[in-house]
């Protein structure tokens, strides 16, 4: 008789509690170590031998259950005819009588042998409440599970401390920025302002001139980012900083590394990886090994900028 193995712990806090079928007189129990916490003191035992069965598992149906003959000699047949040969069970006609009180391998084993069907026990038996034997094993679940060590708490549990995490650290984030925006001077806020207007004018003049990222051809110009050479805030003069010649228009990714120093370009034009990030060339995807020069209004102006940036951007040799 297949049946899913309920806790043993679980089993013993129901121990003695009576359990019942819908539509039907039978009425059944875990038997209690202590006779007396039994709805019966005496029943007959039912002996444990196939495997995967356990001892504590045992339930006693109470009351006589009456039920028809199954034709199909299926598994439940076996356990039928030990049942007879033992007299506790008396044929009738065309149905079989369950002598009182007799004990079964589980609660499912006892309904396979009523129903003549394999159903799930554990959602049919039923309490004084109506609350299935399934229902009640949740429920103890529920009250009872306690983590043992790190990473076994009670679902529950671990959905309220990762919501607890995640206010924590927006609350440090909010912190964090009213803590930084309070440190900006009043000319600071303004030079932000003004670099942010300048990279929209720069970029919206850089699209319309080079229409597309230098290295991969991307043209959507949500992900096209203009790249300073030489960084706004080391540029001496507004005009440096606005200046077409110290600009790149690069995708996003690409963007990023020449910002940091992972890439830079010689004198022709030419792509150059930092050691820093050679390990990762393969997860960067194709791009062009050069850059265009085209559209440029000053070539020796922006060849400098390339120079300065190779210099002193660049985290490895100036190529």
């Amino acid at each position: 008789m297949a049946s899913r193995l309920l806790d043993l712990d679980f089993i013993n806090s129901i121990r003695g509690k009576k359990f019942h079928l819908i539509e039907s007189q039978a009425e059944g129990f875990y038997p209690h170590r202590d006779s007396s916490k039994n709805p019966v003191s005496n029943y007959y035992r039912h002996i444990f031998g196939s495997g995967g069965q356990r001892p504590e598992d045992e339930f006693v149906v109470m009351k006589g259950v009456k039920f028809r003959k199954n034709s199909h000699k299926d598994s439940s047949w076996l356990k039928i005819e030990e049942l007879v040969q033992k007299n506790l069970i008396v044929i009738s006609e065309e149905k079989f009588e369950l002598v009182e009180n007799c004990g079964f391998s589980s609660p499912s084993q006892a309904l396979s042998i009523m129903s003549c069907n394999n159903l799930s026990a554990f959602i049919v038996w039923r309490d004084e409440h109506n609350k299935t034997i399934k229902k009640l094993e949740d429920e103890y679940n529920h009250r009872n599970i306690t983590p043992q060590e790190p990473g076994q708490e009670e679902p529950i549990q671990r959905f309220h401390q990762r919501v607890n995490q995640e206010i924590n650290v927006k609350s440090e984030l909010l912190s964090a920025f009213e803590n930084r925006i309070s440190t900006i001077s009043t000319e600071e806020k303004e030079d932000i302002v003004k670099r942010r207007i300048g990279q929209d004018i720069l970029r919206e003049h850089l699209i319309g001139t080079q229409k597309k990222c230098l290295l991969t051809g991307i043209r959507n110009k949500d992900l096209l980012r203009v790249s300073h050479i030489k960084p706004w805030a080391q540029c001496e003069s507004t005009s440096t900083r606005l200046d077409p010649d110290n600009c790149l228009l690069l995708s996003a990714l690409w963007d990023a590394a020449f910002d940091r120093g992972l890439i830079t370009f010689s004198q022709e034009g030419t792509l150059k990886f930092s050691q820093d990030i050679t390990e990762e060339l393969d997860k960067l995807g194709s791009c062009n090994e050069h850059i265009s020069f085209d559209n440029i209004i000053d070539m020796d102006n922006h060849l400098e900028h390339l120079r300065w940036h190779r210099e002193n951007i660049f985290r490895g040799d100036a190529p």
